[in-house]
């Protein structure tokens, strides 16, 4: 009885650790390229490390939530080491490898903090 009430709780505890990854590696990130969806602009770039680390740590924030949107607006994360990750956003959703989340914030005022 005790062995099967331990094996429950570590996988009990193994589950929730699972869930609390983080949706974006902040390790080796080099810059944010930003663009526009609806406009075929030139992309603005985002290469200070502290300004890098805070977009980040509010991604990382997000909550998974089932939701459909257009992306008015495209994350282009470059890692050191050349992988790219995509992240598509629309006010206080975005989309991550296929997945959805929704920010505490629109995505425009975590881009315009200083």
């Amino acid at each position: 009885m005790k062995h099967t009430i331990i094996v429950i709780c570590i996988s009990i505890v193994s589950i929730l650790g699972c869930q609390n990854s983080f949706i974006i590696d902040n390790n080796n990130i080099r810059a944010i390229k930003f663009y526009l969806s609806k406009d075929n602009q030139v992309p603005s770039d985002i290469t200070d490390k502290n300004n890098i680390q805070r977009i980040v740590a509010e991604l990382n924030k997000a909550k998974r939530e089932l939701a459909v949107f257009k992306a008015i607006l495209t994350l282009k994360i470059l890692y050191a080491d050349g992988k790219e990750q995509l992240v598509l956003c629309n006010n206080n959703r975005i989309k991550v490898n296929g997945l959805t989340y929704t920010l505490n914030k629109p995505i425009t005022e975590i881009m315009d903090e200083k």
